[in-house]
């Protein structure tokens, strides 16, 4: 970010990576909503107006970013990257499969996997929260979802940790040959599976996304399969993200922690205000398609801006004490899954799924708590623990 900043924000010198970057977001914040970052070369837009115009006007500010760089077909049918008409047409073919009855489908065995993982636990005083039981969960649900052996989970971890490894999504991803090399891997292994629901359709995802046509039109192989591992990987990271980051937040506001203890119908508004306070994803990329003013600042046509979903969440313009952390927030208009053409198709998904999680978790385990060593992720466009450590309280 540029160095045009208000000094004294709190939490900008934080040895905590995320709140020393809330931090710097805030101070940015505070000097003007559109900045200039010399070293990328990309606009920065911090405040929470300017960010949702960015996110809502897609035809000025482009989801399309092999406008300014070779992205190549490792994003095609990635509907992250692409604009309307085609993203729509995408995106209705996709809705055919992933309906909300299927999405409703799914709770009772979220609800089974949840108590077979806490079962697994058994009378353990301390484990690690993400790889013994938040990334588990998602990633089961989503190989189930799709149709394909959730014993696989060791390559999808593989896969997610090439994409978190990398400091940028989108410039270091080109320029990371392993990186490259887990995307090929992944589309190859989704091609192979579609391929065989070509064949002999289930009841699967992969089968629905095979047969879904709109006006004679149909998802080629290539899009099945890029479109299998962007849900995926958006899925389960993202709610192994929430669901770490809702317990880490709430262990660190005993108040709102002991509020939802006496009162689990609380849950929905915490999973609300984690996403805000945390959002899975801390910024979004955009290519401005013509010449546009924002937050006081000329754009040309053909730039890079970057949203951030995170400071525009943290915007004291909209939300009264944005640093206090409020599972009772009304209302809650967070942005922290996106919105406009590209909000995340798989929200209710995922809302459904952290909020069987958590009611698990806190029906079994009432006097959960965190312990030291919590480590995030190096990549800071992820907010949420990579390590947790807890205590059961037993």
């Amino acid at each position: 970010m540029a160095e045009e900043t208000t000094p004294g924000a709190p939490g900008a010198e934080s040895p905590d990576p995320v709140a020393a970057l809330m931090g710097k977001l805030a101070m940015g914040r505070a000097f003007k909503s559109v900045l200039f970052d010399d070293e990328t070369k990309t606009w920065q837009v911090l405040r929470y107006d300017d960010v949702a115009e960015v996110l809502t006007d897609a035809s000025t500010y482009s989801a399309e970013l092999d406008r300014v760089m070779p992205l190549g077909t490792v994003n095609r049918a990635n509907l992250g990257f692409m604009d309307p008409p085609e993203h729509n047409r995408l995106r209705g073919l996709v809705s055919q499969a992933f309906t909300p009855r299927t999405v409703r489908e799914l709770g009772t065995r979220m609800e089974a996997i949840t108590g077979e993982l806490l079962d697994d636990l058994g009378d353990r005083a301390e484990f690690d929260l993400i790889a013994d039981f938040a990334y588990t969960l998602p990633v089961i649900t989503i190989a189930e979802l799709l149709g394909v052996p959730a014993e696989d989970r060791t390559l999808f971890h593989k896969w997610a940790q090439a994409r978190a490894s990398t400091t940028s999504a989108v410039t270091d991803v080109l320029n990371d040959e392993s990186v490259m090399d887990a995307l090929r891997e992944q589309t190859e292994y989704f091609s192979r599976h579609a391929r065989e629901r070509l064949r002999n359709p289930g009841e699967d995802l992969l089968s629905k996304l095979t047969q879904a046509e709109i006006d004679g039109d149909r998802l080629d192989e290539e899009e099945i399969a890029n479109f299998a591992g962007l849900l995926l990987m958006a899925g389960h990271v993202t709610a192994t993200s929430v669901i770490a980051s809702a317990v880490l937040a709430l262990d660190a506001n005993p108040e709102q922690r002991a509020a939802l203890g006496k009162d689990l119908k609380l849950i929905p508004g915490a999973i609300e205000e984690t996403i805000r306070y945390y959002p899975p994803l801390s910024q979004a990329f955009r290519v401005t398609t013509r010449e546009v003013e924002l937050g006081g600042e000329t754009i040309p046509e053909g730039q890079l801006v970057v949203a951030w979903l995170l400071s525009a969440n943290h915007d004291e313009r909209r939300f009264t004490d944005p640093e206090r952390f409020d599972i009772t927030r009304d209302p809650n208009p967070h942005i922290g899954f996106s919105r406009g053409v590209h909000f995340c198709i798989g929200a209710a998904l995922a809302r459904l799924e952290i909020r069987i999680a958590l009611e698990g978790l806190y029906g079994r385990f009432p006097g959960l708590t965190v312990l030291p060593g919590a480590e995030w992720h190096d990549n800071l466009r992820l907010i949420g623990p990579r390590v947790l450590p807890v205590s059961t309280g037993r």
